[in-house]
């Protein structure tokens, strides 16, 4: 049986914007915050109302911008152990069907692949910024905009929200 379920989001408004750094994108970019009203949906039908929420978003390419983009070492290793494994366990049991030989050698050959690419992928990581994410976000040059980025009102020099669309820069 095929089964669907997931988080559907209503009614996206664009409530503040802010300068920001994107790990996807891994550069500086400006952040919209949404409000939408979140539904857990089983077979597309609303079920379960989790309520308002918001939710940042990248400009550029429309994801979370904090959100982790990159595989840890600790999975890459943990990939390698459990795919060694499996190639020793291959390779030392014995099959006694010669009708199961392509099927045996496919594995052999496969879980040895699989073992050179987890070792090529932890000696070849690239090692991250020593700096964090909010050391990141600090770094940034302050984005002070004249106008609305939304509706193109002017700013008003002491506010920090739009008067026309009532979007908050923060």
């Amino acid at each position: 049986m095929f089964f669907t379920a997931g988080k559907y989001q209503y009614g996206h408004r664009t409530v503040a914007y802010r300068s920001d750094y994107c790990l996807s994108c891994d550069d500086n970019t400006v952040s919209v915050q949404q409000r939408t009203f979140d539904v857990l949906q089983v077979y597309y039908v609303p079920v379960l109302p989790l309520g308002f929420r918001k939710h940042w978003h990248c400009t550029r390419c429309r994801k979370n911008p904090h959100a982790r983009v990159k595989t840890s070492q600790g999975i890459k290793i943990l990939g390698l152990g459990v795919f060694s494994l499996f190639a020793a366990m291959t390779w030392l049991l014995p099959f006694k069907n010669s009708d199961d030989a392509e099927a045996v050698w496919g594995l052999r050959i496969g879980s040895g692949c699989l073992v050179a690419l987890f070792a090529t992928l932890i000696l070849f990581h690239k090692r991250g910024s020593s700096m964090t994410l909010s050391e990141r976000r600090e770094a940034l040059p302050r984005f002070t905009p004249t106008h609305c980025l939304f509706c193109g009102e002017p700013f008003n020099a002491t506010a920090q929200s739009c008067a026309e669309c009532q979007v908050e820069y923060l």
